[in-house]
């Protein structure tokens, strides 16, 4: 079982997972996920709960660009940043890297 880091949709069952939610899926996709910061492989997780804020986008830094602007919109709104309708994928990386 992993908890959910950074908000996404999963390819293979397009379900979405938002920031501490459980995510099971297989050893193999969780490891992917882990690698990638989406999600906490293990059951300590409490240290995140803490200081969600400063997790989420220090483990999403490097991995911006593999976020879709859904999921980069979920991201700036959790973090509490405003984001113009209209704005593009580089858009929204620009501002959760301010």
């Amino acid at each position: 079982m992993a908890r959910v880091r950074i908000p996404f949709r999963d390819r293979f069952t397009w379900v979405a997972y938002n920031v501490g939610d459980e995510y099971e899926g297989t050893p193999e996709r969780v490891r992917t996920l882990s690698e990638g910061g989406f999600v906490q492989d293990g059951t300590n997780t409490h240290a995140d709960e803490e200081n969600a804020t400063g997790v989420h986008l220090d483990a999403a830094e490097s991995n911006l660009d593999a976020l879709t602007v859904s999921e980069l919109r979920a991201l700036c709104a959790e973090l509490g940043i405003a984001v113009p309708s209209r704005a593009t994928k580089a858009t929204l990386i620009g501002l959760l890297r301010e």
